[in-house]
């Protein structure tokens, strides 16, 4: 059975706060959703990476990269 993932308890346990979560919800449940469904729809998938960075100084546009692996077995 799949297990969903949750990006914002991954970004809150590296280190982002409350407010940078807030302020990039949209953002960050767009990603969380195509992990989710990829993950999903494909059970040999397997979630290998996530970077993360801010595209701004200000820190207002957040920006994923994401990898993601299908492992034959």
């Amino acid at each position: 059975m799949f297990e969903t993932f949750n990006m914002f308890n991954y970004l809150k346990m590296m280190g982002l706060s409350n407010t940078e979560l807030a302020n990039n919800f949209q953002c960050i449940e767009k990603a969380n959703q195509n992990i989710n469904e990829i993950l999903g729809n494909n059970p040999n998938a397997v979630l290998r990476k996530i970077k993360y960075a801010y595209s701004d100084k200000e820190k207002k546009h957040l920006q994923f990269d994401i990898k993601i692996e299908v492992v034959n077995n």
